[in-house]
């Protein structure tokens, strides 16, 4: 909300605010959580551990690299939001939405879109 809100304190008249985000995939976990190889070649592997909270709409991962020097750990938490949420806090921050596509060929964008390209203006 303050994201949007500070956008919309800020953004010209005819000005437009963009945003580039993926659509949660709810697919991708089994009774909440994930692990899956994203790469194997000569040097090591890579792994992909995480837990998925479907109530707080939230993810945390640890990316993990195995080497014959060892293991490295990349952490990432995240908070995702659904495009109809996006577009609620832009109407509450004094802005619409003008355009949505599925990437930036500006594809339409559908159930199957696995990304969305959205551009927000101010309202009226």
């Amino acid at each position: 909300m303050r994201c949007f809100q500070s956008v919309a304190d800020h953004l010209a008249p005819d000005g437009r605010f963009l945003l580039e985000c993926f659509v949660p995939d709810m697919a991708r976990f089994d009774r909440g959580q994930r692990l899956s190889v994203m790469a194997i070649d000569d040097d090591g592997v890579r792994l992909e551990a995480t837990l998925h909270d479907p109530v707080g709409q939230r993810v945390k991962s640890r990316m993990v690299s195995l080497t014959e020097s060892g293991a490295r750990f990349y952490p990432l938490k995240g908070r995702y939001c659904w495009p109809s949420e996006l577009d609620l806090m832009a109407r509450l921050a004094g802005l619409v939405l003008e355009y949505r596509w599925g990437g930036w060929n500006e594809e339409p964008f559908t159930a199957a879109s696995r990304n969305h390209v959205s551009v927000y203006r101010k309202a009226g």
